[in-house]
Parts: structure tokens; C-alpha cells; sequence
């Protein structure tokens, strides 16, 4: 039986990719840096920003992180759009008497969150500020698992990555590979998904 569904935030809960596109180029414009498109961008989605950087630009300096967090971070915030099913969803699992939650590999994930107003609907954020190594690392979904109380055999983690998948393996949950990112229902089942769908939705009718 199902007692937690935790949730990834990008591309799964929120359609980020064009918000940090735009903020992305801003940097870019800043720093003499090439410009960037959404495809690329959302090939990063999910990843440390500092990683994303370095695929996008083949190195990282911090500086390019300062002038996002500092001049485009309320740009981005702007952005974001939740998707349709999101609030349905996480409604009608908590009127089962399912814990909710936001497990991200951002940094400072309660503020976005709380951002885009789905903080009343989670019972636990976990972002990069909370422990010591990121996706696909199990320690975020372990963090969560342990302030709510709740059983990994009972937990399933919602996400739009391989590193998603990788992570909710490697804690012991079952992995839900939603494929509104970058990453197509076979992908996700070879990264360790359990099973895979096409809109949040049709996760309240999984067992």
C-alpha cells in the first residue's frame, strides 16, 4: 500500500524550461557566453546548477551562478508555470491520506516551492541545502523518508530524469517516470523506473 508520494519539482510539478532558458541567456548576454536553447537547457533539467553549466558552457565559474541568483532569479520565479494536473493531483492524494512532498536537487527548493504556492500541499521539501550529495544519490529521498516517518516499500517517487530514477532505486522506492522532460517512458525504465507515465493524473491510480 501507498503511503508517500514524493515528487521531483522541474518538469515534473512545474514546466520550468523556459523560464530558465530565458534567465540562462541573460547570463550568457552578461558573460560573453554563447546562447543557449531550450532543448539544451532542458537536457539539464534535474542536475545541480553548477553541473548544468558545465554541460552547457564545457566549464563552471562561480560568478555566473552569483549574476543568476542575483539578477534573474525573480525572472525565473516568474516563469514557472505549474502544470494542469498538479494540484488535482496532490489534492486527491492527501484526501487519501497520502503524505506529499518535493524532493529537488535545487538549492534553497522551499522557496520555489513556496513560490509557485504548492507548499500548503507538501508535508516535506528536501533540497540541495539539506544534505551533502545530490541525485542520483539516495540521501535527498532518505532525508524525506526520515521526517515523515515513512516506509520506502510504501513510498513512491514521482520524476522526469534518469537521475530521478537512479535516486528513488538506489533508497529503495519505487521509482515513477513521468515523461513530460526530456526523457521518453523507455529511458526512464532503463534507469530503474518501475513504471512510467504521461501525465501526474494517472499517478493516483497507481497501487
Amino acid at each position: 500500500m501507498t503511503t508517500t508520494v514524493l515528487f521531483d519539482f522541474d518538469m515534473t510539478l512545474v514546466n520550468s524550461a523556459p523560464a530558465i532558458t530565458r534567465c540562462l541567456n541573460m547570463v550568457a548576454l552578461e558573460g560573453n557566453l554563447r546562447a543557449v536553447t531550450e532543448e539544451e537547457v532542458l537536457a539539464t533539467i534535474g542536475l545541480p546548477m553548477e553541473d548544468a553549466l558545465v554541460r552547457l558552457w564545457g566549464s563552471y565559474e562561480p560568478r555566473w551562478l552569483d549574476i543568476y541568483r542575483e539578477r534573474c532569479r525573480e525572472e525565473e520565479y516568474a516563469g514557472l508555470r505549474v502544470f494542469d494536473d498538479a494540484v488535482p493531483t496532490l489534492r486527491t492524494l492527501r484526501e487519501r491520506g497520502c503524505r506529499t512532498g518535493v524532493v529537488s536537487n535545487r538549492r534553497f527548493a522551499r522557496r520555489v516551492v513556496e513560490c509557485v504556492s504548492l507548499d500548503a500541499l507538501c508535508d516535506v521539501v528536501v533540497g540541495l541545502e539539506d544534505i551533502a550529495r545530490p541525485k542520483p544519490f539516495p540521501d535527498a529521498l532518505e532525508r524525506a523518508l526520515s521526517i515523515l516517518g515513512s516506509a520506502a516499500e510504501e513510498t513512491l517517487y514521482v520524476g522526469d530524469t534518469d537521475v530521478d530514477m537512479q535516486a528513488a532505486a538506489a533508497a529503495g522506492v519505487r521509482g515513477v517516470g513521468i515523461t513530460t522532460g526530456n526523457f521518453g517512458a523507455p529511458e526512464l525504465l532503463a534507469a530503474g523506473a518501475w513504471c512510467t507515465v504521461d501525465r501526474l493524473q494517472e499517478v493516483t491510480d497507481l497501487p
